[in-house]
């Protein structure tokens, strides 16, 4: 009986996860067709390398939090006093390398005259660094708390899909892809981290 509803729940975990992914993967198929229609393919070639930007920068301030972060809260799931430990050193970690991050983001695009000539786009696109900067998933991923992934992922793209057909209306408008999609981000991610704080009762100190 208990290994029925042991797969009952993975199986509804299953399902409640693969939602979210799947609004991961249906939005670029949304929103690509009218960015194109509206800026152009320069336009949308010019999102793509301010989002790979974000994207290799994302990567660095996730050093070490989607691998040891995970396994830890895992193993430490019921110990309060551990998961904070955790949640604090990971994210003070995050931050250091943020403010690394930040200040070669600014030199490069300040300094190397390929990025400077479409400044407003990249320094839009850091946006994106800064939600991922926030994201708590890999705590939940640690806790297993699959409705919290997917609603943060289905909060973030629905506001970054309404923000794209709302105020895209120009060729000009290319620039503000990435902050929209960096809004929905910081958007969801603080919802999320604001009840993790408070559900776990961490001191941000």
């Amino acid at each position: 009986k208990s290994m029925s509803v042991f797969s009952k729940q993975k199986i509804k975990d299953f399902f409640i996860y693969g939602l979210g992914q799947a609004i991961n993967i249906v939005s670029p198929l949304l929103i690509l067709p009218y960015i194109i229609f509206m800026c152009g393919e320069e336009g949308l070639g010019k999102v793509g390398v301010g989002m790979s930007l974000a994207l290799i920068l994302s990567g660095i301030i996730d050093y070490g939090s989607y691998i040891n972060g995970v396994k830890d809260i895992s193993i430490n799931r019921t110990d309060k006093k551990i998961l904070e430990f955790h949640f604090k050193s990971i994210y003070l970690s995050k931050f250091i390398l943020f403010l690394g991050v930040f200040l070669f983001f600014i030199l490069l695009v300040c300094f190397v005259p390929f990025f400077e000539q479409d400044k407003r786009l990249y320094f839009y696109s850091f946006f994106i660094v800064v939600g991922q900067f926030i994201n708590p998933i890999w705590f939940f991923q640690g806790i297993e708390n699959f409705k919290l992934i997917s609603f943060i992922n289905v909060t973030s793209k629905v506001i970054y899909i309404f923000l794209v057909f709302t105020l895209l209306h120009e060729t000009s408008d290319y620039i503000y892809v990435n902050l929209f999609l960096g809004l929905g981000a910081i958007i969801g991610n603080v919802i999320g981290l604001i009840w993790l704080i408070k559900k776990y009762s961490f001191s941000i100190t």
